[in-house]
């Protein structure tokens, strides 16, 4: 249960998604839900579930001041060229879920 907050603590308090208010459950134990923007993202304590297989991208406006931010917080991250010659910052969260984060202009989707 311990790495299970800790997952939460990384989407809630460092990524700051915000977490929807409730006592949710699935077949599987506790589940948190969390909403960013259109996104949402549901994460799951489950004994069974051993190893993620989920792969999560994000878009960011600067991908080298989202470097520095996962730095500065200890966040396993480093930056690697892309075949497309685009820049690609991969993260891990604490509980081992690797996601991608590249750069876009957001403002002109």
């Amino acid at each position: 249960m311990e790495q299970y907050e800790n997952v939460l603590h990384f989407y809630r308090d460092l990524l700051l998604f915000d977490e929807i208010d409730g006592d949710f459950t699935d077949i599987n134990g506790k589940k948190t839900i969390f909403l960013n923007g259109n996104l949402q993202l549901e994460i799951c304590a489950s004994p069974d579930i051993k190893e993620s297989t989920i792969k999560l991208l994000l878009e960011t406006n600067d991908l080298n001041q989202a470097l520095g931010y996962f730095q500065a917080n200890k966040i396993e991250s480093h930056l690697e060229k892309n075949v497309s010659a685009s820049e690609i910052l991969h993260v891990t969260d604490y509980g081992g879920l690797r996601l991608m984060v590249m750069e876009n202009d957001l403002k002109n989707p």
